[in-house]
């Protein structure tokens, strides 16, 4: 067994690289709205993110909870059972394309109701371009959980960034092209059809003898498990989104879109929190499933304790850069309004940030269905918070009740690890 240094190291090391990627997704999403709100305005970029919400949105009924089920058996078998989690994957692929396909199918049919939901102008164009996006971004969440769960966090990583390489090759297409507003989400297709197609072969270098016939048994276990759980999946990235939603359907794309910049960046500095459970969601189910709550508490302690303090570092020169340069990056000065908004978002993050990166620890360890209300207890907070907020203080109400949230988040964590595992991190 590998001593708690050894261990540590590793650990330290997948992270790095995987910040590493997070550096760059967070550069090139910031280049990407940039690029809207600059040469096509803040309208514009309100478009493309409530599309983009709505997006993501439905990913996660595209996914159906399928790649928390494969994260969760191929961390549990792909060191002691290769075999068995080579078949865990073939099973998941075929039941992941399967769904996709139907769930893209009901988008198409459902052009009318966002139409109708978000009356603005290109509305119907963009919607349709990114679904193309929607049928691979699905399959393309299983195969990174697989080299999640496998451990392979520097591949993992560096597939990651490639979804953004992709994005920004896409981009400068239309930055040359300068097609009309609503095309731009096809970037974001375009990016999911092109990483599908390395993933897919990245992960059959891992698990070159995929068991189609085999995989048929798995069908089951992993719908059963995914049904219990992708409702957790769902309102997890509904949460990142619902503020934008009900900024959209309550206020105009002009408010949204300039909401959204303190939104993106926001959530660029919560990728760090990405990162750490990515890498944490392994040690959980080893830990755990095996009975050494004791070990895992040690190392909970040492990584929380480290990262909260990187992120009121990283947080307070995240406001100060982008309050000194935005009149520079973006010239409109209907941008400035942004700068509150961000830091009352980076505020409630630093907050939380000593929890949130056990975020899934009670799916990683074998309980889907607590996972999902634990999620639809903080989604639930985030939008009566901003239905409250929002009207009376418009895009500073939507920041408020999303960084409450967050704190929502910290403080139910803390009871969920002390009560159900008897884990104490710091209170």
């Amino acid at each position: 067994m590998p001593s708690e240094t050894a261990t540590d190291r590793k650990f330290g090391t997948n992270v790095l690289w995987n910040m590493a990627s997070l550096g760059f997704l967070a550069f090139a999403g910031l280049l990407l709205n940039f690029v809207i709100a600059r040469f096509y305005g803040a309208s514009a970029l309100g478009l493309f993110n409530i599309v983009f919400a709505l997006y993501i949105f439905l990913s996660q009924l595209g996914v159906l909870g399928i790649h928390f089920s494969v994260l969760r058996y191929v961390s549990e078998h792909a060191t002691s059972e290769p075999e068995k989690a080579a078949q865990s994957v073939t099973g998941a692929l075929m039941l992941v394309t399967a769904v996709s396909t139907a769930v893209t199918v009901a988008a198409v049919l459902a052009t009318p109701l966002v139409r109708w939901i978000y009356p603005i102008e290109g509305i119907t164009t963009a919607w349709l371009a990114i679904l193309p996006g929607l049928w691979c971004f699905s399959i393309n969440k299983v195969l990174l959980a697989v080299l999640n769960g496998a451990e392979y966090m520097r591949a993992f990583a560096v597939l990651q960034a490639l979804r953004y390489i992709f994005i920004l090759l896409a981009l400068g297409c239309v930055l040359v092209i300068r097609p009309a507003a609503e095309w731009i989400v096809f970037v974001i297709s375009a990016a999911e059809v092109l990483l599908l197609l390395v993933l897919a072969g990245v992960v059959h270098t891992i698990f070159p003898n995929l068991d189609w016939r085999g995989g048929r048994n798995w069908i089951r276990t992993h719908l059963d498990f995914g049904l219990r759980v992708f409702l957790s999946g769902t309102i997890g990235e509904l949460n990142t989104r619902i503020d934008v939603l009900i900024l959209g359907s309550m206020l105009d794309s002009t408010r949204a879109g300039i909401y959204s910049v303190a939104l993106l960046l926001a959530e660029g500095f919560a990728q760090a929190i990405v990162v750490m459970r990515n890498n944490i969601n392994p040690v959980i189910t080893r830990d755990l499933l095996g009975g050494d709550v004791e070990a895992f508490t040690r190392f909970a302690r040492r990584i929380s304790g480290f990262f909260a303090l990187f992120m009121l570092v990283a947080g307070t020169l995240l406001v100060a850069g982008f309050a000194l340069t935005v009149t520079w990056l973006l010239p409109d000065a209907k941008f400035e309004l942004a700068i509150v908004p961000l830091a009352i978002l980076i505020a409630g993050l630093v907050l939380a940030s000593a929890y949130m990166p056990f975020g899934m620890i009670l799916s990683q360890s074998g309980r889907p269905f607590e996972q999902t209300l634990f999620a639809g207890a903080v989604l639930g907070s985030n939008a009566v918070l901003n239905i409250l907020l929002i009207p009376p203080l418009g895009i500073t109400g939507a920041a408020l009740g999303t960084s409450l949230s967050y704190v929502v988040t910290a403080v139910l964590l803390i009871f969920i690890m002390r009560r159900v595992y008897g884990i104490k991190i710091w209170v």
